[in-house]
């Protein structure tokens, strides 16, 4: 059996340490210098003013959807009832 390249599963001839071909390590993303960012890879304060605005998006979205959910309920509840034509 021969060795595959494990992102294009093309057959090695001579396999590498990483798994994968010339052609792919070529193209693979380079690994990020080790100054430049923390043990996890993050900036701490980036990324609580990230989620703090993906948790406010999130909200207002829900909360228009629900308002828009809620205006539909009471419109479908009136034509029932006969109120509204």
């Amino acid at each position: 059996m021969t060795a595959r390249c494990i992102r294009c599963s093309r057959p090695l001839k001579n396999p590498a340490h990483d798994g994968m071909g010339p052609t792919c390590y070529a193209k693979a993303a380079k690994p990020i210098p080790a100054g430049e960012r923390d043990l996890f890879g993050f900036d701490i304060e980036k990324a609580v003013l990230s989620a703090g605005l993906r948790t406010r998006v999130f909200v207002s979205v829900l909360a228009a959807q629900a308002r828009i959910d809620l205006r539909e309920a009471f419109a479908a509840a009136r034509v029932r009832l006969g109120v509204a034509v």
